[in-house]
């Protein structure tokens, strides 16, 4: 039936959170969640313990022109190895390749999800890093002045730290349904400003 088929067909690109980790199914991941919430055929494209932002994978992923939304969750797994300036030129193709290819169409870019190093461990590199990969991300979407590329912070989306996992950075089931809900309606105003 028409009322059954999905509304819009997302590309999520991310880490092991985007795939779903932490959650007992990945059916009960954020970006199932959400989906579900929106409505939309997901193509899940989170790469655990990758999500590197290689421009191989940006490619590849800009190559993928039947979406109508991305999102890009981007940095945790690159925190601790790569340093700003050369995670903010990473960044900056990724986006770059993604916009260009469907210029018309949103791409929603996320800050990092609140983890172990948000609070208590801010200044190993990995907790700088963030910082900095949030700043850079902020940056990069304000100075490119699109009304298509827009930002989701990490933490409006995963609002209680105590939704992780005992790793303290990947979601619980409870975690993962509250992103997925606030991700859900975050988009939903998003996007339907956006037309």
């Amino acid at each position: 039936m028409a009322q059954e088929k999905p509304r819009l067909r997302w590309l999520a690109y991310g880490s092991s959170i985007t795939t779903g980790n932490g959650a007992t199914h990945l059916q009960h991941g954020y970006v199932q969640q959400a989906a579900m919430r929106l409505r939309a055929d997901v193509w899940n494209k989170g790469l655990p313990g990758a999500c590197m932002c290689e421009r191989e994978v940006a490619d590849f992923l800009s190559e993928r022109v039947e979406w109508e939304m991305v999102t890009l969750e981007i940095g945790v797994n690159m925190r601790s190895s790569v340093p700003p300036n050369e995670f903010a030129e990473r960044v900056e193709y990724l986006i770059g390749r993604m916009t260009a290819i469907q210029p018309a169409k949103p791409v929603v870019v996320i800050t990092g999800f609140p983890n172990f190093c948000t609070y208590e461990i801010k200044e190993t590199v990995s907790g700088i890093n963030e910082r900095k990969y949030n700043e850079i991300l902020r940056r990069i979407v304000k100075d490119a002045d699109d009304p298509n590329l827009l930002l989701a912070e990490g933490t409006d989306i995963l609002t209680e730290f105590g939704g992780l996992t005992a790793d303290l950075i990947h979601p619980s089931d409870a975690g993962h349904a509250l992103m997925g809900e606030n991700l859900g309606n975050l988009l939903l105003s998003r996007l339907s400003s956006h037309k």
